[in-house]
């Protein structure tokens, strides 16, 4: 673990009423995330630095207010003291979320919404669930695989912890810069590329302790799924697990596509044209396919489970990162009268977005 780096809040607080939104978001997510990442803990040191120097020496570089934008100033002008601690704001945060998109995507200029969302469901996420991996495996030592591993958080996240660790992604680049950030930490990895959809070859058939796969299943067309699905079976070895983290199409809100409430729960043909006529639909780019796509299927947890349990796999924790049903309930409602009087009548994970770990059977599997 990494020091816990505290930004000094009596300037914080001032500066960030001048950063976007967004610049605070990643601010208190990066100091988050210091405690388990060395890049993570420089880029907030050299954060706390820039917010030390006086304000005379930055005055001397203060830019027009058109450089902030047109929603930020109006009439009258700023002050002279507004446009000190507006240009401090403006330079910080500027180097700050150039520093922060090449640490999360390896490019400066990319800052949307995919970094912060990398950065979190990758990276702080991943910690979550290492942490509650430690109650049933220690990594140290074990063969772990991080299949779609995007730019590699949760691959350097287990090789930190002394995981022999292999990523493998659809789009060769991933595979690459996974590759280069764990390089960055010290630590290696076998990166590869693969298509899920393809046979898996003999050599890696059955020969990981832990297979992570976060968000990765509903990216596949729906024809396809099943087969990508055992294709991750014959990764784990016996005895090892496999994490899924994935949408559920029986969950009645869609986080993922269309942040839609039940439509999710009819047919395809009744729900699309619903949710384009709302202008929820996706116009993405599907790499998988190489085709646009408004909206994608999901398979449901049950038969999630239920081709595990035939592959000779058993459910370990259906609630993953949390230990218990009421853990993660709570997490979601923060009552626990709802807990006890309601919702632990019911099988609530059938609902719930997937997030599951599963265990293959020693001796009784299907290869």
């Amino acid at each position: 673990m990494f020091a816990h780096w505290e930004l000094p809040k009596s300037d914080t607080d001032e500066i960030l009423k001048a950063s976007s939104t967004f610049a605070q978001f990643r601010v208190g997510l990066l100091v988050q995330l210091a405690n388990h990442d060395q890049r993570a803990a420089d880029i907030v040191a050299r954060w706390r630095e820039g917010l030390k120097r006086p304000r005379a020496q930055v005055a001397e570089e203060i830019p027009s207010p058109g450089d902030f934008g047109s929603a930020q100033y109006s009439d009258p002008p700023p002050t002279a003291s507004e446009l000190s601690l507006a240009t401090r704001a403006w330079k910080y945060s500027d180097a700050f979320e150039d520093s922060i998109a090449a640490y999360a995507t390896g490019n400066p200029a990319d800052r949307g919404e995919k970094t912060i969302l990398e950065i979190y469901t990758k990276l702080y996420w991943a910690q979550l669930f290492f942490a509650a991996m430690e109650t049933y495996v220690k990594l140290s030592s074990k063969r772990f695989i991080e299949v779609g591993c995007g730019t590699g958080f949760v691959s350097a996240a287990a090789a930190s912890r002394g995981a022999v660790v292999s990523s493998t992604d659809l789009m060769e680049p991933s595979a690459s810069l996974a590759k280069r950030r764990i390089a960055e930490h010290g630590l290696s990895t076998n990166a590869f590329p693969s298509d899920l959809r393809h046979p898996i070859p003999k050599i890696r058939l059955h020969s990981f302790d832990v297979v992570w796969c976060f968000q990765v299943l509903e990216h596949i067309p729906r024809v396809d799924q099943f087969i990508a699905l055992g294709n991750l079976f014959s990764l784990v070895a016996p005895g090892g697990f496999l994490f899924i983290e994935t949408e559920n199409s029986l969950c009645p809100f869609d986080r993922h596509d269309t942040q839609t409430w039940l439509i999710r729960l009819t047919s395809k043909q009744f729900y699309s044209p619903i949710i384009e006529a709302l202008g929820k639909g996706l116009n993405f780019l599907e790499p998988s396919t190489g085709e646009p796509v408004q909206v994608r299927d999901y398979l449901s947890y049950d038969e999630i489970i239920g081709a595990a349990s035939v592959s000779g796999f058993k459910v370990v924790n259906a609630f993953m990162p949390h230990l218990t049903k009421k853990q993660y309930l709570l997490n979601l409602t923060k009552s626990d009268w709802l807990h006890d009087s309601i919702l632990d009548k019911f099988d609530v994970e059938r609902f719930a977005p997937v997030s599951v770990l599963l265990q293959r059977k020693i001796g009784d599997y299907v290869s």
